[in-house]
């Protein structure tokens, strides 16, 4: 056809030639372009036309998908329409926290924690996976801790032990009627915490050894007046266990005070007598 027109053969590469034709032949359809525009040609290894519009077709199908542009640093109401878009709730409350079971809730803890996961920008997800986390870490410190209060409760029962050799028994016996008298568990694990094991046990078994002497003096003041019953009351003392023990052991907490006790009747018996 005269004139210029589209021309529709093709290249060696197959690619059609779109140009102008003058005098029968194909002008190079690169022949405007700029250096930078064939230096993008090379690079991207477009032969023709239709390979550059097919990169142009799949680029805008990639500009059609859903894509979050990041903002620049500093521009918090920017960071805060993409941490919305990313998942993040619409408030603090938002947050789910999962406590594992047996776990008591702090919720004066969580309320602070929410507060700044939001402002963090945090999603419900992340926040999950830190509340699973943490918790986890805290059950195992706390699995820890209470083992290293057995072991030292274990060392500590261990020295008494030692130390009061055959009274070892005797002495936490009394110890711990006396704290039962004196004080509730959650005292007395203070008492622990604060002073150590060993040193809780021997205060409670003082007290309960005073306790016992304080028994045995009523029981000698009553019977002292009441005439004609010291020889029974020294044949109901010696029948008596737990005043034998006192009476005969030497190592035992009360036995100082049984023997003067002791004492005690057998000179009144020979006064009465």
């Amino acid at each position: 056809m005269p004139g210029d027109a589209a021309d529709g053969r093709r290249n060696e590469g197959g690619e059609a030639q779109i140009g102008a034709h003058q005098n029968g032949e194909i002008l190079d359809w690169t022949s405007e372009l700029n250096e930078e525009q064939r230096s993008l040609l090379e690079t991207k290894g477009w032969k023709g036309p239709g390979a550059v519009l097919e990169s142009y077709r799949h680029l805008e199908k990639l500009v059609g998908r859903d894509k979050i542009a990041i903002p620049k640093a500093g521009d918090g109401e920017a960071w805060n329409a993409v941490y919305d878009r990313l998942g993040r709730p619409e408030s603090a409350e938002g947050y789910e926290i999962a406590v594992p079971e047996g776990v008591q809730r702090d919720e004066a803890f969580e309320e602070q924690m929410r507060g700044l996961f939001h402002s963090a920008g945090l999603t419900k997800a992340q926040v999950a996976k830190l509340s699973e986390g943490w918790h986890g870490y805290l059950g195992g410190e706390n699995a820890r801790s209470e083992q290293g209060r057995i072991e030292r409760a274990e060392r500590e029962d261990e020295a008494l032990r030692s130390e009061w050799g055959g009274a070892f028994d005797r002495n936490m016996e009394q110890a711990r009627r006396a704290a039962r008298s004196f004080g509730d568990a959650e005292t007395i694990d203070g008492l622990e915490e604060a002073v150590g094991r060993a040193a809780v046990f021997k205060m409670f078994a003082r007290i309960g050894s005073a306790m016992a002497e304080d028994n045995l003096e009523g029981e000698a003041s009553e019977s002292f007046s009441q005439p004609g019953s010291v020889r029974s009351q020294i044949v109901s003392l010696k029948a008596d266990p737990a005043f034998r023990e006192a009476w005969l052991e030497h190592s035992h907490p009360g036995h100082q005070q049984a023997v003067a006790r002791m004492a005690a009747l057998t000179e009144k018996l020979e006064i009465l007598s």
